[in-house]
Order: C-alpha cells, then sequence, then structure tokens
C-alpha cells in the first residue's frame, strides 16, 4: 500500500485523464517525482524505428503546500520538462535516455498490438526515496476482441467489442508513414469506446504496395464490405477516420463509397497529390479508381524552391486545382482538425477551400471544424509524448486533448 502515492486509477486507458497526488508529505517542501517506462513502450508520436525498448523518462520538482499535498491538478511544476500546472505532466512529458533504433517490422504477422504499458513513479525529497508507484496505460482493454484480416493487397486488424450487436463501425487509415501501428493505436482507443474498427495497412508492409502511389481506393471499398458481412455490425453506421496522407484517403474514399456516413479528418488536404516513393514525389498519381489514376497535383522543385525562398504555401490552396477532391459528394457529415501552423502542408487553408467548396455545392450535412494554434501537423491523441515541437509543450499538449475530445463527441453524435 502506497505511503504518499494517491491515483485515481492504477491502470487507464491512454486517452484517459487520471489524478496524481502526494499526501502526507513535509509541508512547504521540494518534492520530485522521476516518471520512467518499466516495460516496451509504443509513442505514436516517434519515429517509427525507435526500438520500444527505450526508456522514456521525466524528472519534475514541485512544492508541497501547507498541508504536505501535491496535487498535480493544482501544483505547478517548478523545475523540468513542463512547467505550471497540467494535471497529466509526468505522464505526457517523457523523452528518451537514450534512443535505441530498431529495423521497422513489415510483415503484420509480427507486429505487436502493443496493448498496453507500464510507468514507475518515484517521488523524491531530499534525494531520498518516499514513494512509489506503478501506473498501467492502454491501448486497448480485455473486453476487446482483436481479428487480423487477410486482403489481398492491403492488410488489416479489426476490433470490436465482445458480445456486442448493431455496433457502428469506423474505418481507420493513417499516414505517409506506412504500416499499420499508428492507426492500429487510433483503432484500438476507438473500439474501447464501443466502436468496431478496423485499422488498415495500406502500403510498406509484407505483401502491399511498397510506396505510397496508385494505391486503389477499393482498399476502403473492401473494408467496408468487410464490415457489411459482419453480424454484430450495423450497417447503416460506418464511419472514416484518417490523418495526414490517410485523411486524403479518407476523404477520396468517402466522396466515392456512400456507405461512409461519418467522416472525420485531421490534419487533411483539400487535394489529392502526387505519390511518393521514400522521400520522393513517384511521377504518378497516390490513389487510382478502378484502375485509372485520379487527378493529382504534381510536385515542381522550381516552384517548391521559390515558395520557400519567399515564404509562401506551396502549393497555394488558395486556387483552383484540377485535382480538388469532389467532397461534396460525401454521404454524411464531416469534421475537420487542423493546427493553422501545420509544417506538412497548409492544412489550415485547405480545410477552408473545403469549407468554400461544401458551401458552394450547397451540402446539406453537418460540417463541423476547429483550428489550432499552437499545435502543428502532429495532433494526434492526447497524454503521448510529442517532442516534434519542443519537450514539454503543454499548449501543444492541450490542442491534441482538444482534437481528440472533439472526434469523440462527433462520433457519439453521427455514428
Amino acid at each position: 500500500m502506497s505511503k504518499h502515492f494517491e491515483v485515481s486509477s492504477e491502470k487507464s486507458a491512454v486517452d484517459a485523464s487520471i489524478s496524481i497526488k502526494l499526501t502526507h508529505l513535509p509541508p512547504l517542501k521540494e518534492i520530485t517525482i522521476e516518471t520512467k517506462t518499466i516495460s516496451p513502450f509504443y509513442c505514436i508520436n516517434a519515429p517509427m524505428k525507435v526500438a520500444k525498448d527505450t526508456q522514456w523518462r521525466s524528472v519534475h520538482t514541485f512544492k508541497s503546500d501547507k498541508n504536505g499535498v501535491v496535487d498535480l491538478a493544482t501544483s505547478p511544476a517548478i523545475d523540468g520538462i513542463y512547467n505550471g500546472v497540467f494535471p497529466m505532466g509526468c505522464v505526457s512529458f517523457l523523452v528518451p535516455d537514450k534512443i535505441i533504433n530498431a529495423k521497422v517490422e513489415k510483415d503484420v504477422a509480427h507486429i505487436p498490438l502493443n496493448a498496453s504499458y507500464s510507468l514507475e513513479l518515484t517521488a523524491y525529497a531530499d534525494q531520498q526515496v518516499l514513494d512509489k508507484c506503478e501506473l498501467e496505460r492502454f491501448f486497448i482493454d480485455e473486453h476487446i476482441q482483436c481479428e487480423r484480416i487477410e486482403f489481398d493487397a492491403f492488410k488489416a486488424r479489426y476490433f470490436y467489442p465482445k458480445n456486442k450487436q448493431n455496433l457502428p463501425a469506423i474505418i481507420v487509415v493513417s499516414g505517409s508513414e506506412g504500416g499499420i501501428e499508428k492507426a492500429q493505436a487510433i483503432a484500438q482507443l476507438l473500439a474501447n469506446r464501443g466502436y468496431a474498427t478496423v485499422a488498415i495497412g495500406y502500403f510498406d508492409l509484407l505483401g502491399t504496395a511498397t510506396a505510397l502511389s496508385e494505391i486503389p481506393i477499393e482498399f476502403i471499398e473492401q473494408a467496408i464490405h468487410y464490415l457489411k458481412s459482419r453480424e454484430e455490425i450495423d450497417k447503416n453506421r460506418i464511419g472514416i477516420y484518417g490523418r495526414s496522407k490517410g485523411a486524403e484517403f479518407s476523404l477520396v474514399a468517402a466522396s466515392y463509397f456512400k456507405d461512409i456516413t461519418c467522416v472525420v479528418v485531421n490534419s487533411p488536404t483539400s487535394l489529392i497529390f502526387e505519390g511518393m516513393n521514400k522521400h520522393y514525389p513517384s511521377k504518378s498519381a497516390s490513389w487510382t479508381y478502378q484502375g485509372v489514376a485520379l487527378p493529382y497535383f504534381k510536385f515542381k522543385i522550381v516552384p517548391f524552391l521559390i515558395s520557400k525562398l519567399c515564404a509562401r504555401n506551396y502549393p497555394d490552396f488558395k486556387k483552383d486545382h484540377p485535382s480538388s477532391i469532389s467532397v461534396e459528394n460525401i454521404n454524411g457529415p464531416i469534421l475537420l482538425l487542423a493546427a493553422k501552423n501545420d509544417e506538412v502542408w497548409d492544412s489550415y487553408e485547405a480545410c477552408l477551400q473545403i469549407l468554400k467548396r461544401l458551401e458552394k455545392n450547397k451540402f446539406h450535412h453537418d460540417v463541423r471544424y476547429t483550428f489550432y494554434d499552437n499545435s502543428g501537423h502532429m495532433l494526434t491523441i492526447p497524454y503521448q509524448p510529442n517532442n516534434r515541437y519542443g519537450n514539454g509543450n503543454v499548449d501543444v499538449m492541450q490542442d491534441t486533448i482538444d482534437a481528440w475530445h472533439k472526434t469523440i463527441a462527433f462520433f457519439e453524435d453521427y455514428l
């Protein structure tokens, strides 16, 4: 039994906020909390080559109040990775001790579920250990069933709550990193909330395309047919979630396939872009339909370099392009989430163009949108380290929390 730590839950979902307190401390005393991972740790914001055996850690200092309490909900961190008050700061703001690189696994059969990870919190005063506690954070709880699905040219994992019927379903596609783990993490967290979900890996896996180029959008249609074949699924409630390049994929697919009746896109584009072969343009379309390449925006090096010299966006989303996605054909409500300072592409302006196109075509479904001032392209899930924008950036984490809560609320309202 803990002498000082009081936590509201020792086992909780990755996207859940818990209360963390220390009580019966010496009053008005500096207290240090060290947090470290003590099991393999999957971080959705880390590069794919970072091994899960890499240990992540944080050290923060607080001052106990006159009653001998440090409450992370009210006590400011006075030293450490983050400063000020943030209830989940000791859990959220971790950095690798020393990055261990690993070969990226290509065989879905060998890619782990990354079901959960464990953290150890140690409290110190005057460099003496006062108390320790362990927390388990899970992506997928014990009530969720997982099945691996083998499609012809893409891979997928299916998650669903056991012994439930009439389930709404969500197809989850992630971005240009390839593989399945990022989509899987999001699909697992959505499944915890009562949805059946399909995480799709559409390139850079064994048995799939080696490049993000000429990907058939029929992959999404096959996933829809699979869901409709399952007896536990409500066939009239199928949504899609995509972020980054996956948001582009989601908007394109939803504009073709009417069975998709709810769309959430995170850091989207309004255009179909040229495909990618590793870090280079593929000189072909990202997507095809019925074997025909969809019109796409071709990358040109000279306009790109000029845009960098003149601090302009490339491409200019404000202009009309033949490769604009026909979002007006989507058969349901849409949620758009974007950062105003997106460093990959101008998802904010892209969303404005999507809204403009929907209004012009008298789109009759609900459209919601939120634009964020602090975060960038990596607007993923809350309480995961996101060191792309500086260690301990509380404002970025608050944006991420808000975006995730709006995602959940939107699916609850429309699916």
